[in-house]
């Protein structure tokens, strides 16, 4: 994994993803569109090497590696 790669925009992004569980609405809170989202999601979780979410049905959850990552809503500490 090289994290010199890591994006500090694809983190924050995935950030307010993690905070929605929902491409459309996280997309309208970074005022971009959901498909350019869901690009930087994708490229983070292909920099990391692991999935990030989970599909179940129309439902999305993080995965373990994805709660426990700075970024993430559930680790994240108040500013």
């Amino acid at each position: 994994m090289d994290l010199s790669r890591l994006s500090t925009d694809a983190l924050a992004s995935f950030a307010v993803f993690a905070d929605h569980l929902n491409f459309t609405r996280a997309a309208e809170a970074l005022h971009i569109s959901q498909p350019a989202l869901h690009v930087k999601v994708q490229k983070l979780a292909d920099t990391l090497g692991r999935p990030l979410y989970t599909r179940q049905g129309r439902r999305l959850a993080l995965t373990p590696a994805a709660s426990r990552s700075p970024a993430s809503p559930a680790t994240s500490t108040p500013a």
